[in-house]
Parts: structure tokens; sequence; C-alpha cells
């Protein structure tokens, strides 16, 4: 059956006889104990035992990646006892990672024996048996320098989290419903998203409040009427590179709003053979629908014409602040004869005859 992983407690005891002038006596006796426990489990620190065994200190499995404590503890007598050296730890101890490991911490032990220890963080990624090669121990004394090695059987026991039969592994069940607490931060965004909501919901409520006191539109023709008046008094202004285009542009933005509230239609969006169609549709009279299309056509080609304002002047060039005083009234008319052709004025009553007089008498 498989072992499961268990922290250790080594205890190495290297005595010394001094045999100088036939006097067989212990001078020297110093321990080292080796401590491994998993990080979330604690640790049996100090476990003393005769060299070579190995105890556990508490239960604890480690699996692939868990932290384990190991503990090194040294014993010494205090006389003539100088700075002991613990190893210089790098990354890696064998085939274990080095995650960290703490400074030499030194304390009174039994009379006469200081205590030193040093705590090392070690980490695994394979399952199985992770050696840890032994390290050495420098201690310094009157009689000279000492060296003691953690054993060499010291190792972890990492176990498996991937069941050694994957065919037998079972889903676990499904966990109950628990309920989670919103938290503060929760609260918070709904305070401050209800604040924003309310505040935009005021905006919205004042612009709509605001828009419904707006002035009533003007009728197609005063509207129109309006408009050629404020590009008649630009004409002034008419020098400059693109000039015409402009002009051109809002006379006939201008002209197609006017057919397009009197005729329902979107005729700012139409072509000007949409337009000439739709004059057609509402039985216009051939001069009013010849002129306005003839007229769009025109202020369409200078519109999208290239030519500069210093060739206006040119014999060939349909743009000149005349012609736009020429398209000014030429609209009006436009405009005017079809509200005239839509809006006929009331015929008067015809006057009775004397015979008709004489029968509505009697």
């Amino acid at each position: 059956m498989r072992r499961a992983a268990w922290g250790l407690a080594v205890v190495v005891g290297v005595g010394v006889v001094g045999t100088a002038g036939g006097v067989g006596a212990l001078a020297l006796e110093a321990r080292l104990s080796v401590t491994v426990a998993p990080v979330r489990l604690p640790t049996n620190e100090g476990t003393q035992g005769t060299p070579g065994t190995v105890r556990t200190t508490a239960p604890g499995a480690l699996t692939v990646g868990d932290l384990a404590v190991v503990t090194l503890a040294l014993a010494a007598p205090t006389a003539g006892l100088g700075e002991p050296r613990f190893p210089a730890w790098g990354k890696t101890w064998g085939d274990a990672e080095v995650v960290g490991f703490g400074p030499v911490e030194k304390s009174s032990g039994e009379p006469g024996e200081t205590l030193f220890r040093q705590r090392v963080t070690v980490t695994a990624f394979r399952p199985g048996k992770v050696p840890l090669p032994p390290v050495a121990v420098v201690v310094p004394q009157a009689g000279g320098s000492r060296t003691i090695s953690t054993p060499s059987n010291l190792a972890l026991e990492v176990a498996s989290v991937i069941p050694g039969d994957p065919k037998a592994a079972q889903p676990k069940p499904p966990a109950a419903p628990r309920s989670l607490p919103w938290g503060r931060r929760f609260w918070w965004t709904f305070a401050g998203m209800s604040a924003l909501a309310l505040a935009l919901g005021f905006w919205v409520f004042a612009r709509r409040k605001v828009a419904g006191i707006a002035v009533a539109a003007l009728p197609p023709l005063e509207e129109l009427e309006r408009e050629l008046t404020r590009i008649a008094a630009g004409l002034g202004g008419f020098e400059g590179t693109g000039a015409p285009a402009r002009i051109a542009a809002a006379l006939s933005s201008a002209l197609r709003r006017y057919l397009g509230r009197e005729l329902a239609f979107p005729a700012l969006e139409s072509t000007t053979t949409e337009i000439q169609r739709r004059l057609r549709a509402e039985r216009t009279p051939e001069g009013i629908s010849r002129t306005g299309v003839d007229l769009l056509r025109r202020l369409d080609r200078i519109k999208f014409s290239r030519r500069e304002a210093a060739n206006l002047e040119s014999p060939g060039n349909t743009a000149s602040p005349t012609i736009f005083s020429e398209a000014i009234a030429a609209a009006r008319s436009v405009a005017s004869g079809l509200d005239r052709h839509r809006r006929p004025p009331a015929s008067p009553e015809p006057i009775p005859s004397g015979i008709e007089r004489a029968e509505a008498a009697r």
C-alpha cells in the first residue's frame, strides 16, 4: 500500500573523543536535528532521537506543488563555541525548489548549550520520493571546526493528485447552492449607477419639455422666402475659392426642401430626375415643372464644378453673381406658381339673373 507523505525529524549526533595523553573523555558533542513538515501543519521542532532514527511529526500528505518547511536545528555546547555556518542556499535542493529561507535564529537550550535554528521552505513538482541531498553545517569550536551533515536518507514523499486508475475515478457530487453576500462594492456601484440614471432621466425630461415649447415651423413658402433672402444677402461675399459651389448647394437645398414639404416626399434625398417624376405625378403645369427642374440641374452643375473663382467671368462658365440672382428669382417664381396651382383662389359666386331672382321671390 502506498505510504502517505509525512513530516520527518532526523537527528544526527557527532561525538569526538580526545585521546591526548592517554586520557579518553568525551570532549565535544553537537547535535543537528532536521524536521520536515507541510506549511499548513505545525512543525515538531527540536525532536531528538538516536543517530540515524527517523520519526514523524504531525501527519499531512504533500502533493505536487505543496510547500514544506525544512527546519535545521543545531544544539552545541556554549563553551568555546563560535558562530556556526549554515548552508548557502541556492534555488534548488536536489530535485526540490527552494522557495525561501529565513535567518539563523539563536536561543538558549539546556544549561551550557546554545540552539541555532534555520527554516527553509521547499516544494516539489513530481510525485514520489524527492531526495534532499546532504548539506553541511560548520560548527567552529575551541578545538577546531566540526562539520555536521544532514542525513543521506532525507527526502520528501510527494503524493500524486491523479488517481491510480483514471477509469475508476468518479466525479464529485454537485455542491449545494450557497448564497453569496452582495458586498460593499456592489452597493456602491448600484448607488452610483442609480444616481447617474436619475440624472440622465431628468436631463431627458428637461430636453423634451424644452422641445415641446419650440416655435411652430413656418409654412413651406414662407420658409423658402426666408432662406432665399438670406442667400441673396450673402452674394456680396461671392469671391473666394469654393464660394459658387457653396451658394449653389444652399440654393438647391432650399428649393428641394420646399418641394419636399409641399409635395410630401423626401426631395433632399432624391435626384433631380426623381423630383421631375414627382412633379409630373402631381400634375404640375409644364412651365412650372420644366423651370424648376432646369434650375436644379443648373445648380447641380455648379455644385459639382471644379472651376476656381478666378474663372467665374469666363464666357463658358455658368456661375456668377448675376446668375445666382436670376436663380433666386426663378426659385421664387417656381414656388409661387406651385403654390397657386395647389391652392387656387376661390371663384366668386355667380350673380343671379332677373328671371332667377323673380323665381326665387315666388
